[in-house]
């Protein structure tokens, strides 16, 4: 395959060779099993990092996947690729399996709010503050966590707006908050932070995931 740093030269049909190759790839490899899971990841990505799709003629990747994969797979979805391409950048094949795609993807949401810059050295240590099934704050090792913890914990970091600000203000922070989430999903790292520096108020739009960012513009402006 090529390296990305000469993909920038690659003529279109060496583009549109590579890409067949990985889409080849990802068809025989899609399926629920967390290993080929990775696999689909690691295709999707270096489809992403290297800018195959484009180069090979598409307008984006999103074309790509419109028109080359879910035709042929049902199963596919732009959302569900970008999920397992972020657990592939990160994670190996072995961490992904013995963890499972879901949770990951979450601890890698986890981390963007964290602010770490690196996802957590030893994961069978790293500890999560999530809520317990009454709905009280505890710790707990991240193996021990559920998926459904792990987006607890999530939640948790992205805490609503001071309510002490002006109503108006917290009431806007709240509703572009909602109505990503809605395009996103409630587990994405974006969020809306309300600020007030001096007399001032400042809307803050933090950790958008670049790859979906006209989704975010979109939602945003009202448009689908």
């Amino acid at each position: 395959m090529p390296d990305p740093k000469t993909t920038a030269a690659l003529s279109k049909s060496e583009a549109r060779e590579a890409l067949d190759h990985e889409r080849d790839a990802i068809l025989a490899d899609i399926s629920d099993d967390q290993s080929e899971r990775w696999r689909t990841g690691h295709h999707y990505a270096n489809i992403l990092e290297q800018n195959l799709a484009v180069l090979a003629g598409h307008k984006s990747a999103v074309e790509f996947v419109n028109l080359e994969l879910a035709p042929k797979a049902k199963a596919i979805s732009k959302s569900g690729l970008l999920l397992y391409a972020r657990v592939a950048r990160a994670f190996d094949e072995p961490t992904t399996t013995k963890y499972g795609t879901s949770a990951l993807d979450k601890l890698l949401t986890l981390r963007a709010l964290l602010d770490l810059k690196e996802p957590p050295a030893n994961l069978a240590t790293f500890r999560v503050r999530t809520l317990d099934k009454q709905g009280k704050p505890v710790e707990r090792p991240f193996p021990e966590c559920s998926v459904a913890e792990l987006s607890a914990a999530i939640r948790l970091l992205k805490a609503p707006p001071p309510e002490h600000l002006d109503k108006d203000a917290v009431a806007a922070a709240k509703s572009l908050q909602a109505v990503v989430d809605m395009k996103l999903g409630e587990d994405s790292p974006f969020e809306v932070k309300l600020e007030q520096r001096g007399r001032q108020l400042y809307l803050n739009f933090r950790l958008i995931p670049i790859e979906r960012l006209e989704e975010v513009l979109k939602a945003c402006l009202g448009q689908s």
